[in-house]
């Protein structure tokens, strides 16, 4: 019998780097969506503090009680 080295991965070595690359990917999805969501409620919360802001000045113009309620 001869002894030959075969050269390559194995199923198993092949498997676990799959899983890894799963793995990161996955998380990299996460951060990437929370962070938009994150930018989301920003621009959300600021285009609601201009609105009441805007409110307000024109209750002031006008010379009305303003409030919210």
């Amino acid at each position: 019998m001869t002894n030959k080295h075969q050269a390559g991965f194995t199923l198993i070595e092949i498997l676990v780097v799959v899983v890894i690359i799963s793995i990161l990917t996955v998380l990299g999805v996460q951060m990437v969506s929370s962070g938009s969501v994150e930018r989301n409620l920003q621009q959300h919360g600021r285009i609601l503090q201009s609105s009441i802001e805007y409110s307000c000045d024109q209750a002031t113009l006008q010379n009305i009680p303003h409030g919210l309620k």
